[in-house]
């Protein structure tokens, strides 16, 4: 039976396998989502489990470059905190919005400094990555994670309901 203690502290793992992010013991929600968000996601809990992911590369390079210091476009996990934050999401005219999504530069840098500040990640190096990644969302329903989960907090096209559509030069310029 897998549970939540097989995850070990994340460090920089050049291996596939399954990460976790975790709000801290002195992490805040309520610095990041919106009224609305605050109710439905406890903010009492210590080491309360909000993310599970797979990667199937570098573990390292999955958490660093696209979660911690990424953009929403190559991060569905920054792409939900976006839109449960309340931030305007941007996409260009025509094009589908899993390609080319985007939020203010300003709010990529809220989003990496809470990420830092109140979250931590933790890791299981497998193979069995995307097995373990459905089991554990299926198991612990963590809120921001919407695929697999069998009780979301957001529905799979909620996200792009509330796109601002803009020009290719405009959505450059953000």
């Amino acid at each position: 039976m897998c549970n939540l203690n097989k995850f070990k502290p994340y460090n920089s793992s050049d291996k596939c396998g399954v990460y976790a992010l975790f709000l801290k013991q002195t992490g805040d929600l309520s610095k990041l989502l919106k009224n609305e968000w605050g109710c439905k996601i406890s903010n009492n809990l210590s080491n309360y489990l909000l993310y599970i992911g797979k990667e199937q590369n570098k573990l390292k390079t999955r958490i660093q470059n696209n979660h911690l210091h990424g953009i929403i476009r190559n991060s569905t996990l920054r792409w939900t905190i976006a839109y449960m934050a309340g931030m305007k999401l941007y996409g260009i005219q025509n094009t589908k919005p899993k390609v080319n999504r985007k939020i203010k530069r300003s709010d990529e840098q809220k989003i990496t400094q809470w990420l830092l500040e109140n979250t931590e990640f933790k890791i299981i190096e497998s193979g069995d990555y995307k097995n373990l990644e459905k089991f554990y969302i299926e198991t612990y329903v963590p809120p921001l994670n919407i695929t697999y989960n069998p009780n979301p907090i957001i529905l799979k096209g909620e996200r792009t309901k509330n796109f601002i559509y803009i020009s290719r030069d405009e959505f450059q310029n953000l």
